[in-house]
């Protein structure tokens, strides 16, 4: 994703699902190259950190609708 976000900058930030965050990349890519690049790079930084941290926070028998079940309860 960092390779895209060199090469093709409001492309790597779309494929993040930031829609308007990829339209900002795109008036600084065609302002000039670097800070689109920049802009791009941190942005696909972000977005992995935040999913990381997410990953980190489920439970490791998490799947849908389990905390439904009353086998396995996480309000008890």
């Amino acid at each position: 994703m960092y390779l895209l976000a060199i090469v093709l900058p409001p492309v790597a930030v779309l494929f993040t699902g930031k829609p308007f965050k990829a339209l900002l990349n795109l008036v600084l890519t065609l302002i000039f190259f670097v800070p689109g690049a920049v802009h791009a790079a941190l942005i696909v930084k972000i977005i992995k950190i935040v999913k990381n941290s997410m990953l980190e926070k489920a439970p490791s028998n998490w799947a849908p609708f389990s905390y439904f079940s009353t086998k396995n309860t996480w309000y008890t």
